[in-house]
């Protein structure tokens, strides 16, 4: 009977200090866990913002549609990527970014579809194209001829990024009067004024990437 109560501790002794040292290789492997949650949880936050792309379309556009259908037209053609949302670089008065020259008085963006200092590649290629400055204009010049050979693009724009009065097709929804044109193969503000055409012809949009 002497003997039974120093078995019984023994005994209790036993599994307590069992206990004791699983609960700690718990507690470490929890800690482990936790310390790898987080360091992926850190790489993560630090990825940074992918270039956006830029192309021009294969199949022209004639006005008549409006901004919206210009855009649309980005969305449907054959060169878009296959993914991301694409905008047309064309100027009206229901897209545009400048109200003076170069945005002197600063940026007044309506439906602006560039973004502020950010990088543009060529799509497909990824080819680095231009950057955009703290108004998201194009800092001049351009690295690469968009295409080459000297296409004509609708633009809207003047040279100094404002809106070219009576060039705009009535916000492209007209095929009569003048539509402004820029170049494609241009490197500087040419690529957004480079003369004009009429509203019934056809040509193709620069698209950015929004």
């Amino acid at each position: 009977m002497s003997n039974l109560p120093r078995c019984a501790f023994i005994l209790f002794s036993t599994i307590l200090l069992q206990v004791s040292i699983g609960g700690c290789a718990d507690d470490a492997d929890m800690t482990a866990d936790t310390a790898d949650t987080g360091g992926g949880d850190a790489a993560g936050d630090s990825s940074s913002q992918e270039d956006l792309r830029v192309f021009v379309t294969a199949a022209e556009y004639t006005p008549g549609t409006g901004i919206a259908g210009a855009d649309a037209h980005c969305m449907a053609d054959a060169n878009r990527p296959a993914d991301g949302v694409y905008k047309a670089l064309i100027a009206g008065t229901t897209r545009g970014i400048c109200a003076d020259a170069d945005c002197a008085s600063g940026p007044s963006p309506v439906d602006w579809v560039l973004a502020a200092a950010s990088s543009y590649v060529l799509a497909p290629d990824g080819v680095e194209l231009f950057e955009t400055d703290s108004d998201a204009l194009i800092a001049w010049p351009i690295a690469v001829v968009l295409t080459p050979g000297g296409v004509n693009q609708f633009s809207g724009f003047d040279r100094d990024w404002t809106l070219r009065p009576d060039f705009h097709c009535d916000d492209w929804t007209s095929t009569t009067g003048d539509a402004g044109v820029g170049w494609t193969h241009s490197l500087d503000s040419a690529f957004l004024q480079g003369g004009s055409v009429g509203c019934d012809a056809s040509r193709p949009l620069v698209c950015v990437e929004q």
